[in-house]
Parts: structure tokens; C-alpha cells; sequence
């Protein structure tokens, strides 16, 4: 699931400390991509903890946390978790409780993590896990009553993957085909050289196919570009019809706010929409 050797924890181990750099820089892509998500949570979610699964180093709970959010956080790596307590700790007294090292389907039961959740943020975690839609209603089950689940998904046939391999190509020519990042570019769209689902590279549909699986429809979406793509990305919610159509089809990181489909309660869906749909955000 990783470009390289080791498991997926390990990939991001190594990789902690940049990634924590990249989170503290407000010009990145990170960031803002994590306001965004803030900001639906802001709109879209009632008061009550706000779950960040795939919390890296913890730029989305310090967001939330300044807004007055009672966040959490989970990720599969140790070393992530480690920056993220750094990054918490002068911000919450109470970080290490806000913290778990944990799967993104195996949310902990015990401690501040009992309670039900008002939100459940994914940003980049489904193009991880082997079955999105199922990860979706699991974690669904763990949602407070008007609770929202936020999550991106990944367009392969993007700009920004187009880029990506047009430069890795330039530089490394006929070496470009062994190159972990460049084949995961390919099959999924993910950056980091690895992934888990192909279906989550195939963008908003494959992303609300996922979602309708575990019983959940769209109720405002905010695609984004990418990196590299800032100008774009500027402002989600004022694009018209035609570049929210552009972006919901063609932006690297779709990005939507779900909510239980109370009509249709069960995952037995087969992934069918009952006609509800989503704004901008």
C-alpha cells in the first residue's frame, strides 16, 4: 500500500517531520485544504466532538480547536502522532487524550472517543484503506444525530497528476515507470506512492458512490485543484456553474459534506442516490 518497502504507518514515519513542515506553512496546499474542511465543519456540523481521522501532525485539530471544536485525532503512524501532540500540546492541555495511534476503521470506544461524533473529517485517508465505502459506514455508525462526515477523494485524470508525471518523467525518463510515486499517480492519483482502493482515483462520483454505500448523501461540496493550483482554489464557493462543474470533474482533491440518508438506513443501496443534492459550500 506504500512506494517502497514497509507498511503504511512506517512510509509516514519516515516522512513525519517533513510533513509536519509542510502542515505549518500557511502558503501550502495543506493548510488549505484543512481550513476548508474547518470551515464545513463550521457550516454543516452541531456542537460535539470533531473526529480527524488521518490527523497527521495536527494542523486540522489546531484549526478546530481555534474556533472553539472539541477535536480528536487518530492516525496510523506513531511519529505523526508524536508531532501532532507537540504541535496540541501548547494549544489543549489535555492533547495526549486527544490522541490515538489507530486505524482508520477502528475508531477507539473508550475515553473521549465514547462519546458520539458531530463530525468525522477524512482528508487524503480513504485513498488508504482497502474498501472506502465500508470504512464510510463504519465510521458513519459512530455519527451524533445531524452529525456530518467530510472527506476528499482523489481524480487521477487531473491537472495536477498530469504535472506530476510530466515532471517525474522529465527527470528521470525511462526510470519514471519503476517509480513508486509515478505508478500510484497512475492507478489512484495519490502523491504519496501508494494507495489501497483504485476506485477512490476516479474523483467526486467514485467518492459519493462511496458514500451512498454506507448510507450517506452529499450536502454541500468544495472540490480543490491541488498543488500548484492556489488560484484556483482561492475561493470554492464562489466559482459559478460551469467551474464547479470543471472542478467537481476534473480537481484533483473533491471534497464533500455528507450526512445520514435517513430514507435509506441499511448499506444495501448498492450505491443508488435518492435524488437529494449538494451545494457549493
Amino acid at each position: 500500500m506504500t512506494g517502497g518497502s514497509g507498511s503504511p504507518a512506517a512510509f509516514w514515519d519516515a516522512r513525519a517531520a517533513a510533513w509536519a513542515e509542510g502542515e505549518a506553512d500557511p502558503r501550502s496546499f495543506w493548510i488549505r485544504r484543512a481550513a476548508l474542511a474547518a470551515g464545513l465543519v463550521a457550516r454543516h456540523a452541531p456542537d460535539g466532538p470533531v473526529l480527524d481521522v488521518g490527523c497527521g501532525a495536527g494542523g486540522l485539530m489546531a484549526l478546530l480547536a481555534g474556533q472553539g471544536r472539541d477535536p480528536l485525532g487518530l492516525d496510523r503512524s506513531p511519529a505523526m502522532i508524536a508531532r501532532a501532540l507537540a504541535v496540541l500540546a501548547g494549544i489543549l492541555p489535555d492533547a495526549a487524550e486527544r490522541l490515538r495511534v489507530a486505524e482508520a476503521d477502528r475508531v477507539p470506544v473508550d475515553g473521549r472517543f465514547a462519546s458520539p461524533m458531530a463530525a468525522i473529517v477524512l482528508l487524503g485517508t480513504l485513498a488508504y484503506v482497502p474498501d472506502a465505502g465500508a470504512t464510510l459506514a463504519r465510521l458513519a455508525g459512530r455519527l451524533a444525530p445531524g452529525g456530518v462526515v467530510i472527506a476528499t477523494g482523489l481524480q487521477r485524470a487531473s491537472p495536477f497528476v498530469a504535472g506530476e508525471l510530466l515532471q517525474r518523467i522529465a527527470r528521470q525518463g525511462p526510470g519514471a515507470a519503476r517509480d513508486p510515486v509515478a505508478r500510484a499517480l497512475l492507478s489512484t492519483g495519490l502523491w504519496s506512492g501508494g494507495g489501497g482502493d483504485p476506485a477512490t482515483g476516479r474523483g467526486a462520483r467514485a467518492l459519493d458512490r462511496a458514500a451512498a454505500e454506507a448510507g450517506l448523501v452529499p450536502v454541500a461540496r468544495a472540490d480543490l485543484w491541488g498543488p500548484g493550483f492556489g488560484v484556483l482554489d482561492r475561493a470554492p464557493a464562489a466559482r459559478g456553474a460551469l467551474g464547479r462543474t470543471a472542478a467537481r470533474r476534473f480537481a484533483w482533491c473533491p471534497m464533500a459534506v455528507y450526512r445520514r440518508d435517513e430514507a435509506m438506513p441499511s448499506a444495501a443501496s448498492g450505491g443508488q442516490s435518492t435524488g437529494n443534492t449538494a451545494g457549493s459550500v
